[in-house]
């Protein structure tokens, strides 16, 4: 996840990084809490590692003392190790207070996004990047995941219009047209369908979806 634009001083100049014990081998960050940037940094190295062995609460945990001092960055990785975990609740909790805190930060509201659309609640989801792109017209992740939450409420003629938007300024990226052609197969329009589908194996030619769709639908 990248770092957002607003960081508190317990960070300083850190880039991310995760992890402190506290002299006892994997112990995870002592009461106290990291207090020099030497520490700051190794908690922050730890918390990562962690989270590459998908050690979710052990990730969390060595930077919760950040968090709990007002660290804006450690709050919204404990948001994101709750969605990795698959504790969607706690997720949203913990996205919704960051946001609460600070309504401008666009990757708590992105964030907010992924434990919303895993409980399938496209709305509210659809409801944040609306948010988003209101203050950032070309913020293309909440394009993206806009144009999944439209898919899943099956407004297609919404997807079609918005992969329209979009394909001339990202022509490369097959998912936007991928959603544009589910959306023409599901309106019956075969033709067009298939002519989408074949675009994207122009940009995919590996991606079974289009291959599937052009085999089964000639």
């Amino acid at each position: 996840m990248t770092i957002p634009r607003t960081m508190t001083l317990a960070l300083a100049c850190v880039l991310g990084a995760s992890g402190c014990t506290t002299g006892q081998g994997d112990q995870a960050v002592g009461l106290t809490g990291p207090t020099s940037q030497a520490q700051i940094l190794e908690a922050y190295a730890q918390s990562y590692k962690q989270e590459t062995d998908k050690q979710y609460d052990a990730s969390e945990q060595s930077i919760r003392t950040l968090a709990e001092q007002g660290d804006e960055f450690a709050q919204l990785r404990q948001a994101w190790l709750a969605y990795n975990a698959g504790n969607y609740r706690l997720s949203i909790a913990r996205y919704s207070a960051v946001v609460a805190r600070n309504p401008s930060l666009v990757e708590a509201r992105l964030g907010l996004m992924l434990p919303l659309m895993a409980q399938s609640r496209w709305r509210e989801a659809a409801a944040q990047a609306n948010v988003v792109l209101a203050q950032h017209p070309g913020q293309y992740i909440a394009h993206l995941r806009l144009l999944r939450c439209e898919e899943a409420m099956k407004q297609w003629d919404v997807v079609v219009a918005h992969a329209d938007q979009l394909a001339p300024l990202y022509p490369s990226d097959p998912e936007v047209l991928l959603a544009k052609a589910r959306a023409l197969a599901a309106r019956r329009q075969i033709a067009d369908a298939r002519t989408v589908y074949a675009t994207v194996l122009t940009r995919a030619p590996e991606n079974e979806e289009a291959q599937l769709y052009l085999r089964t639908h000639p």
